[in-house]
């Protein structure tokens, strides 16, 4: 849950600096359809960690809890990009916006009788769809919430996978029992400095895609990567004291790609 709301928020945040930048340049994005969509894409990129998803037949809503300390965070503006998704931009409310009809006639008057005769000349309907941003100002209070957010989420997941691996290490039969995936990329060789190797392209990370009965293997998937390594002890060892294996050093690095 917390890597999609990464790379949703991330999504967010990249659109929003687009916005920005063709503001600065004085130039639309190629044309207002355009402002549109990526203004629109950035608010519903926002919105998809906080809206209800589905995970092995339960409900899961990315909490914002953590996010309400991190400085910058805005909870007003949050609940806004919220209602703005759900009323204006993934459906069309007509009780937040509402449609009209005009029409214009004329309706005559009997001398003699009580009879009305009207004349319709024509009726006007008239709606409003959301499109982009009004303001330059508006736009950076939404990158300032934007650029927290992601801050926060970055923070508690970070925290998240501290956390399961002190757990894994605590108990690494357990660990093991319940790991859904497992593969050997071989086995160290005592005496020898053990090297990680390059897990980036495993088949695990590439995450099977939906199987549609219509427009099957018609869509292009955005897929996003976040890495954090841990430090590493230079030499293995059980609890009695056998050396187990050892490792090069490995700087702390954290990669969103």
């Amino acid at each position: 849950m917390g890597m999609k709301a990464l790379q949703n928020v991330t999504g967010c945040y990249f659109g929003l600096q687009l916005l920005e930048q063709s503001l600065n340049q004085n130039t639309e994005v190629a044309h207002y359809i355009s402002s549109a969509a990526i203004f629109q894409y950035s608010i519903i990129r926002y919105a998809k960690p906080f809206t209800n998803s589905e995970f092995e037949g339960k409900s899961f809503i990315y909490p914002t809890k953590h996010l309400l300390k991190t400085e910058g965070f805005s909870s007003d503006t949050h609940d806004h990009l919220i209602r703005l998704r759900n009323t204006l931009i993934a459906h069309d409310d007509h009780d937040e916006l509402e449609s009209k009809m005009l029409t214009l006639g004329a309706h005559f008057h009997s001398q003699t009788t009580d009879e009305i005769v009207a004349v319709i000349a024509h009726t006007m309907l008239a709606n409003k769809c959301i499109s982009h941003l009004a303001n330059r100002d508006h736009l950076k209070l939404l990158l300032v919430h934007t650029e927290a957010t992601l801050l926060g989420i970055k923070t508690k997941l970070d925290i998240d996978l501290t956390v399961q691996k002190e757990l894994a290490v605590e108990y690494p039969a357990i660990n093991l029992e319940h790991a859904k995936y497992i593969k050997q990329y071989g086995s160290p060789i005592l005496g020898e400095v053990m090297s990680l190797p390059d897990i980036s392209s495993d088949e695990w990370l590439n995450a099977n895609e939906p199987k549609f009965t219509v427009h099957e293997n018609g869509y292009v998937y955005e897929k996003s990567i976040y890495k954090i390594d841990f430090d590493l002890p230079t030499i293995v060892k059980s609890a009695s004291g056998e050396v187990l294996g050892n490792f090069q050093a490995l700087k702390n690095e954290n990669k969103l790609s």
